[in-house]
C-alpha cells in the first residue's frame, strides 16, 4: 500500500497542506428557493464546511506503519486507538480528505444548479444530486423521493 494513502510521508513525516476551505461564491441558500434538493445538500455541505474549521489545518498521520496514534502536520497527538489498524483508518479519513470530498460535492452541486433546465445534463447532474444525498438518508429533512431506489419514476 501506498505512502500517499494517509496524506503524508511516514519518514519526513510531512502531511500535505490544506487550502482554504469555502463555498463557491455563486451558491447562496437565497437563491435556491425551488429545489430543495439542491437546498438540501447545501446546508449539508454548509455543516461540514463549519465542522472542518478554519482554513490552515494540517492533515492527519501514522507517524509510523504500526502507529496506534495519528499526529497533525505540528507532530501533535490527534487522537490514539487501540488497534493500528483503527488508527490508520483516522488518519485514512483525515480532513484534508474529507475537505476534498467536500469541495468535489460541492463542484457536482454547482455543475447542477448552472445547468439550464429540461437538458439530458440537468437531468444526469440531478441524479448525481440524488446520489449524494443517499448519504444523509437519516437526517430529518431527507425526502424519501430523492432515494436512488425510485430513482427510475422521474
Amino acid at each position: 500500500m501506498s505512502k500517499e494513502i494517509f496524506f503524508g510521508d511516514y519518514d519526513s513525516g510531512a502531511p500535505y497542506d490544506v487550502p482554504p476551505h469555502q463555498l463557491p461564491d455563486f451558491i447562496e441558500p437565497g437563491d435556491i428557493t425551488d429545489d430543495a434538493l439542491a437546498l438540501f445538500l447545501l446546508e449539508r455541505f454548509e455543516e461540514e464546511g463549519e465542522i472542518l474549521g478554519p482554513a490552515g489545518i494540517t492533515g492527519w498521520y501514522q507517524p509510523h506503519r504500526k502507529a496506534m496514534t495519528i499526529v497533525d502536520g505540528h507532530r501533535e497527538k490527534v487522537a490514539e486507538f487501540g488497534q493500528y489498524d483503527s488508527a490508520r483508518h483516522g488518519a485514512y479519513w483525515n480532513p484534508v480528505r474529507v475537505m476534498y470530498s467536500l469541495e468535489g460535492r460541492q463542484a457536482i452541486l454547482g455543475a447542477y444548479l448552472l445547468e439550464p433546465h429540461n437538458t439530458p445534463t440537468k437531468k444526469t447532474l440531478h441524479f448525481a444530486c440524488r446520489a449524494l444525498a443517499a448519504a444523509y438518508a437519516y437526517h430529518d429533512s431527507y425526502d424519501p423521493d430523492w432515494s436512488l431506489k425510485s430513482a427510475g419514476d422521474e
